[in-house]
């Protein structure tokens, strides 16, 4: 902003400046030895000077008698300025210089325009001395009037005029220019008020404008204990009580302008109760000032959490914080746990406790699913369970997606499962990711199918399905169902096999060492099983049906017809794991079970680490992954209790031999192949599965 006309130059001293300038020095302070003079500006240069900083030297060359760099200054922050009381601080400087140095004409034309800017403006005379103040006024006098404003039934907090806000004087006075102006008078919780017309006003009038405001809002006060609670307005965040113990004022909060009728007020703070109350605000003329609701005391809240874990490895941590199974103490709201196993974190969980809740949470190490974006709504919920769940960034999840992707051939219709390799090069997924799990529609101008791709980030398989864009929510279902971990059953054993009969109960075949009904022998006829008969139109098929509802462990008691006539045999039933078979994988989603069993196979221990290995080796093999499979099924020790029928062990060395064979092991397969001959009756993929004998040297995938 351009303050004055005339162009800033170098002015010399005149005897009357010169004797003027000796009656102010014993009032300016200044030291015996005269002060470099700022350094000044450079054009150009990398970092401007802010109009503060100018002013604050420009008063400081003042101060040091330096009116040549005072008046330079003072004009640079005038053009520069970026406020009306910067444009008038810079030319009450500019008209102190002029006034120092004699200049009455240039003085006076500083005043004015100063005064014309700013008609508000106090100069003060601490430098230049009382006479230019005396000057100031005068000059005021004769082009400012002045507005006194008396609001009812408050006082009013901001004024403008001609569209302007202005400051009120020490007297509550609006200092203007004579002439004709427009008026607004505001005032939180009330209606504006505005001049209906312009306002005369002459130089040195002081004319009162009285004001009746409308109110049409009301202020709320409340105080808290304890401070720095969060307050709500009818469900809306409007702040927080003042937090500092230390204040005298701490927990008060003041909302403004709430309109008449009844609003829903939440005070809510961690670890104490959520407070609701309703409050009525009713315009009052006789007492138009804030509702104070006084002090508001909220009640501590609590709840317990209780971690279950029973294994003295592996790092427990709430809320960030390292912590020991057990009961724990904790405010209510959202609190977040996590446990890592050798270094893998493998279990997190966000729990939501309410106030008074007691809570039991058994900490189950799983395998983490990361989900893209689009998929998360999809199968999220049916994951939840079984598996830790990651949300990808979408940019993330786009350059996977576009990588796995590539060089790739559109799935085949669902149910039809593609599998294959990724070489995904350095892009990298968060640490702990077990599963990659995206979702996609195909590639052509009009979309017919939807594809689920899955990624295994360990093995670099890629497994996708796609169906019809009208069988979605089918399909879904289907695939959150198989991202259910899936492991190795174990049935109900009994141990012999029957023939039917064209007549008559059906016979007794074979009998198993490990039968556990003691005594059966083969040619023994089967009356009854538990007291009841056997279906006589195909008592096998009913025996068959009625065997397979047993559980292990369950009594079992079977009437029999002997050369001495009819017995009673009785015996527990036996638990039997029935293994994973190759033939029957390929028909499912594989990477999900992988995951799952790998999981469980790094974090458990006993039976079900075993099952779990045995589970991740099988489906290796079915994934064509032959030097791992095999690696991982040689090792495995299956314990003679867990196979009283001996099928799961035939399964896994029957895969083990075709594996063997593949990769080049031939005499290692050999040996393999001569444990299953003293296996005698075992079947490949449990009692329901073929004889060993047919699945030999079968292709697993």
């Amino acid at each position: 902003m351009a303050a004055l006309s005339s162009p800033s130059r170098r002015r010399r001293w005149s005897v009357a400046g010169a004797a003027l300038l000796a009656l102010l020095l014993p009032l300016l302070s200044v030291a015996e030895t005269t002060p470099e003079p700022p350094a000044p500006i450079a054009s150009g240069a990398a970092s401007q000077p802010t109009v503060e900083a100018l002013l604050a030297e420009a008063r400081s060359a003042l101060e040091q008698a330096d009116l040549e760099i005072a008046e330079k200054l003072a004009r640079q922050a005038a053009e520069q300025a970026e406020s009306r009381e910067q444009v008038a601080a810079a030319l009450d400087l500019i008209a102190q210089c002029l006034f120092i140095l004699g200049d009455a004409e240039g003085t006076a034309e500083a005043i004015d325009r100063l005064v014309e800017h700013l008609p508000s403006y106090e100069v003060s005379g601490e430098i230049v001395g009382p006479k230019y103040v005396e000057l100031y006024r005068s000059r005021r006098e004769k082009k400012v009037g002045f507005f006194a404003p008396v609001c009812k039934p408050l006082p009013c907090e901001r004024y403008l005029v001609d569209g302007a806000e202005v400051r009120a004087g020490a007297g509550g006075e609006l200092a203007v220019t004579a002439g004709a102006h427009t008026v607004r008078l505001l005032r939180h919780g009330f209606e504006p008020w505005e001049s209906s017309a312009e306002m005369e006003i002459a130089a040195g009038e002081h004319k009162v404008i009285e004001v009746e405001l409308r109110q049409v809002a009301r202020d709320l006060v409340l105080q808290t204990v304890p401070p720095g609670v969060e307050v709500l307005i009818d469900g809306r965040v409007v702040g927080r009580t003042r937090a500092a113990e230390d204040d005298p004022e701490a927990g008060r909060f003041e909302m403004r302008e709430l309109s008449p009728g009844e609003h829903l007020l939440v005070l809510r703070r961690e670890c104490y109760q959520r407070l609701e109350q309703r409050v009525e605000i009713v315009l009052d003329a006789l007492d138009p000032g804030p509702l104070d609701l006084g002090r508001i005391e909220l009640q501590p809240a609590r709840a317990e959490l209780d971690l279950r874990w029973d294994r003295p490895a592996g790092l427990l941590s709430l809320d960030g914080r390292q912590v020991d199974p057990g009961p724990h103490e904790l405010c209510p709201g959202r609190h977040r746990l996590e446990l890592q196993l050798a270094g893998k974190r493998s279990w997190f969980e966000e729990v939501e406790l309410s106030s008074g809740e007691r809570r039991v949470l058994e900490v189950r190490p799983r395998p983490t699913l990361a989900l893209a974006p689009p998929v998360l709504e999809a199968l999220g919920a049916a994951a939840a369970d079984g598996w830790n769940q990651l949300v990808l960034d979408a940019d993330l999840a786009a350059r996977w997606h576009q990588r796995v992707t590539r060089g790739g051939r559109s799935a085949p219709p669902y149910p039809s499962i593609e599998r294959r390799r990724v070489e995904i090069g350095d892009l990298a997924l968060p640490p702990g990711i077990d599963l990659l799990v995206m979702m996609d529609e195909d590639r052509e101008a009009i979309p017919a199918t939807r594809r689920l791709l899955l990624f295994d980030p360990v093995t670099g398989m890629l497994e996708q399905t796609a169906w019809p864009l009208a069988e979605s929510e089918q399909a879904l279902a289907v695939a959150a169902a198989q991202l259910a971990p899936a492991q190795p059953a174990a049935v109900a054993f009994v141990g012999f096999d029957v023939a039917g009969r064209l007549a008559g109960p059906p016979v007794i075949t074979e009998v198993h060492p490990a039968c556990p009904v003691e005594g059966l022998a083969p040619g023994e006829l089967l009356l009854d099983l538990d007291g009841r008969a056997l279906d006589a139109r195909d008592p096998v098929r009913d025996l068959a049906r009625r065997l397979a509802a047993l559980e292990p462990g369950e009594a079992i008691k079977l009437r029999v017809q002997t050369a001495e006539g009819p017995l009673l045999r009785e015996g527990k039933v036996l638990a039997q794991v029935e293994p994973p078979n190759p033939y029957r994988l390929g028909t499912h989603l594989l990477l999900p079970r992988l995951a799952a069993a790998r999981s469980v196979s790094a974090t458990a221990e006993g039976q079900p680490r075993f099952l779990a290995a045995l589970e991740e080796g099988m489906i290796l093999a079915a994934l064509g992954l032959d030097q791992q499979a095999a690696r991982l099924l040689d090792r495995t020790e299956i314990p003679a209790d867990l196979d009283p029928s001996t099928d799961l062990r035939g399964t896994v060395w029957t895969v083990l031999e075709s594996l063997l064979r593949r990769v080049g092991a031939a005499e290692y397969a050999a040996e393999v192949h001569a444990r299953l001959a003293s296996l005698g009756g075992a079947r490949f993929g449990g009692r329901q599965g073929p004889p060993l004998s047919y699945a030999t040297g079968t292709p697993l995938r």
